[in-house]
């Protein structure tokens, strides 16, 4: 979650490309630091107040209607893509 508003900024300041092929893979397992496949309830709760902490931070940056315009966008375009 951390990255988001990074890759937000990072868009704002250049654009964005969207390319019909995979251009990277994320790893998602034991392996991984951040995630496992069969995460216990802690890891879920402080994945969801990192959220939570993120979007008030945008919130607070660039006001309550681009948060609410960006997460209606990426609940339904984005799924679709």
């Amino acid at each position: 979650m951390e990255d988001l508003d990074f890759h937000v900024r990072a868009m704002r300041e250049f654009g964005a490309h969207f390319m019909d092929r995979i251009a990277l893979r994320y790893r998602i397992g034991s392996p991984s630091l951040m995630h496992s496949p069969d995460p216990d309830a802690s890891q879920l709760q402080c994945q969801r107040a990192g959220h939570h902490r993120m979007q008030a931070k945008y919130r607070e940056d660039r006001g309550v209607l681009e948060v609410y315009a960006l997460v209606l966008y990426t609940r339904t375009v984005l799924r679709v893509l």
